[in-house]
């Protein structure tokens, strides 16, 4: 039994592993104390595994929960590594690659063993990895989120005013349109429309270089709209960073 956290650039998710089940929480970064209430509140865990990619402060983080408890945790950052789990790590500084891609490519090596994947995580960035049949990390690429060319967009053009529909469904059902009809709506639909025309070469691209022989994964917030989008044919996994915490908890 184990508590297992996924700290990302917008949220937080806190998998609580029993024997018989688990429970899955999401606290946005604003929610920490209520992140360490929620953890505290669990009992039989004093173990905490942790994977941080945000710009949150995890040493004053951990301070504030040691004040709330007089429990002893132990609490254990986990790390790229060169290899790890069956992966080989392709970075030539192995720790430089984000720890929810590694965590991700751990997790597809263990549920899709012997098989080439590509794994599309899709969260404020759009990353794809690709993991080889032998667990070889092959490399990868990072597009900017939809948040991230808006922001770029607003500064250049100096209007503070513009504003990107982040709205999922809204999303969803514009990207099925050619124009807009407002402002706001054409940046959006620009936006995506550059994404999703850039990552669907980009996918051509490797499944024509692996003869098609190559499993593509989505996860992350927004896997559920890339999918309708792409020419691929996906699998959707969710929460495939916490998958991956827990193989390598559990090799602890």
């Amino acid at each position: 039994m184990c508590i297992l956290l996924d700290c990302g650039n917008t949220l937080i998710k806190v998998a609580i592993k029993h024997r018989l089940k688990e429970t899955l929480r999401y606290f946005t970064h604003h929610d920490i104390d209520k992140c360490i209430d929620y953890i505290l509140l669990s009992k039989g865990n004093d173990t905490i595994f942790y994977a941080n990619v945000s710009s949150l402060d995890m040493p004053s983080l951990w301070h504030k929960f040691s004040l709330k408890t007089q429990r002893h945790y132990t609490i254990i950052e986990v790390k790229s590594k060169p290899y790890q789990s069956g992966v080989k790590n392709a970075y030539t500084q192995p720790e430089l690659l984000g720890v929810d891609r590694w965590l991700s490519l751990i997790a597809g090596k263990y549920y899709y063993p012997e098989k080439n994947i590509a794994i599309i995580s899709c969260g404020t960035a759009i990353t794809v990895d690709i993991l080889n049949k032998n667990g070889a990390h092959q490399g990868g690429i990072i597009f900017p989120g939809v948040t991230s060319l808006s922001h770029c967009l607003s500064l250049q053009t100096n209007n503070k005013n513009l504003a990107v529909n982040l709205d999922r469904l809204k999303i969803a059902s514009m990207c099925k349109k050619t124009w807009a009809k407002n402002t706001n709506d054409a940046v959006t639909l620009g936006i995506v429309k550059i994404l999703t025309a850039t990552l669907n070469n980009y996918l051509i691209e490797i499944a024509q270089q692996y003869s098609n022989q190559i499993l593509f994964v989505l996860t992350g917030g927004d896997a559920q709209i890339l999918d309708s989008l792409l020419v691929s044919d996906n699998i959707i996994v969710e929460s495939l960073v916490l998958k991956g915490l827990e193989i390598v908890a559990s090799e602890n």
